[in-house]
């Protein structure tokens, strides 16, 4: 074996190394300096974005957790569900073709002109697409398992978001390691803001805060819901954690833009502040209303000027390249 092979060899087996080490590793806890003299608040990013794996993000994190208990469980398949942008049915498509598992993935909305690049990386992985109407997505899912089984597999059922109890426990202990990390940073975060879609994530971080870090206030930015249905998501994530506090849920949908999947030209200017201030990079699906939500709960007092808060960056990466402001006209 020549000396390029050796090298070449060496490099894989430290960028395994690498990845496996990371996995085990908490995310980055970062404080952001300039954005923090212009919020006026101490911001502290926390960044699941940088989880390893299927591009990263929350939906990796839940995933994870999903997976393995699924695995324990003897399942070697998967049905979940997503819009067409949706993370977490790029990383279940990806994460299941990882571990080669057939993936069926149903998005509940009309077939797109053009489609995200999530949507294609879904289909890059090899999982069965299929579009259908929201009413019958229950329907369209349960005929999906069934398929599966008359194959001669075990699929395992995942909603969409991985709102289920395993995907709460990931992030509950989510908070307990951020807890660690405040710890090291001598910090106490006052506020723990994140965007909340089907109200797993904000709810497993509201358990593991409860627990670890008493009096910081999780509150939740919706990206798809109403007041009441958003609040009702977040309950039934806690009520699948058997954790009590409906009264401590903090949840607005002020910042809706439209609906889930739809921005305004005031959350794109929160997009472009934090990339041009600090190189901090946010899509306007998720991560990019969540921090424009931060902005304005700042500027109306409902965040008090001088509080220590930690963003939870969900990820979104591949949104924003998508979008048109990494594409304009």
């Amino acid at each position: 074996m020549g000396w390029k092979s050796l090298f070449y060899k060496r490099d894989i087996n430290l960028s395994l190394a690498y990845l496996h080490s990371q996995a085990e590793f908490p995310t980055p806890l970062r404080q952001y300096p300039r954005l923090s003299e212009l919020l006026n608040v101490s911001l502290w990013v926390k960044h699941d974005d940088e989880y390893p794996g299927a591009g990263g993000g929350s939906k990796v994190r839940k995933l994870r957790t999903i997976l393995v208990e699924a695995e324990r469980e003897g399942c070697n398949a998967i049905v979940t569900t997503g819009g067409a942008s949706s993370n977490h049915a790029r990383a279940a498509a990806l994460l299941a073709a990882a571990r080669g598992w057939k993936a069926k993935v149903i998005i509940h909305e009309p077939e797109p002109t053009n489609w995200p690049a999530n949507l294609q990386l879904v289909q890059l992985a090899g999982a069965d697409l299929s579009f259908c109407d929201r009413s019958v997505l229950p329907t369209v899912m349960d005929d999906a398992m069934e398929e599966l089984r008359e194959a001669g597999l075990q699929p395992h059922y995942v909603w969409g978001g991985g709102h289920n109890a395993a995907g709460g426990r990931a992030y509950r202990d989510a908070a307990m390691e951020l807890a660690e990390q405040c710890v090291k940073q001598k910090m106490r975060p006052d506020y723990i803001l994140v965007a909340s879609g089907t109200g797993t994530t904000q709810a497993g971080l509201q358990a593991g805060a409860t627990e670890a870090l008493s009096g910081t206030t999780v509150i939740g930015i919706s990206v798809a819901h109403q007041y009441a249905t958003g609040v009702h998501r977040v309950l039934e994530g806690l009520q699948m954690l058997e954790v009590e506090g409906e009264e401590r849920i903090v949840f607005y949908d002020d910042f809706l833009a439209g609906g889930y999947g739809l921005s305004d030209s005031d959350q794109a200017d929160s997009i472009r502040l934090a990339a041009r201030t600090e190189g901090l990079l946010l899509d306007p699906i998720y991560s990019g209303k969540a921090f424009h939500g931060l902005r304005q709960l700042v500027r109306s007092g409902r965040i008090e000027r001088g509080s220590n808060v930690v963003f939870w960056h969900t990820g979104g990466l591949i949104n924003l390249i998508s979008s048109s402001l990494c594409h304009p006209l």
